[in-house]
């Protein structure tokens, strides 16, 4: 539940609203009673370590090479027939 404020207690106690906005309460900000706007708090992003991320991918399904070969998948154009293919000749 968001706790309505008007905008004068916005100005006024701006930097206390910060602080308690930081720590997840929610506001809605109102103007001669009215709902105007909301403050809500932003996500925190969890970052993790690399470690952590290799092991959690590390338990994750295999991925299979083309038609049972140990290559991987490559496309068949070539570094030069795609350059060819994207030159433009004006006649």
């Amino acid at each position: 539940m968001s706790t309505v404020i008007t905008d004068r207690e916005l100005r006024i106690h701006g930097s206390e609203i910060l602080s308690r906005l930081d720590e997840g309460e929610s506001f809605v900000i109102a103007r001669r009673g009215f709902p105007v706007g909301e403050l809500t708090p932003r996500r925190r992003r969890h970052f993790i370590t690399a470690e952590s991320a290799a092991s959690m991918f590390s338990a994750g399904p295999r991925a299979s090479t083309a038609h049972g070969s140990d290559k991987i998948w490559t496309p068949s154009l070539t570094k030069e027939r795609l350059y060819s293919r994207a030159v433009c000749r004006i006649t």
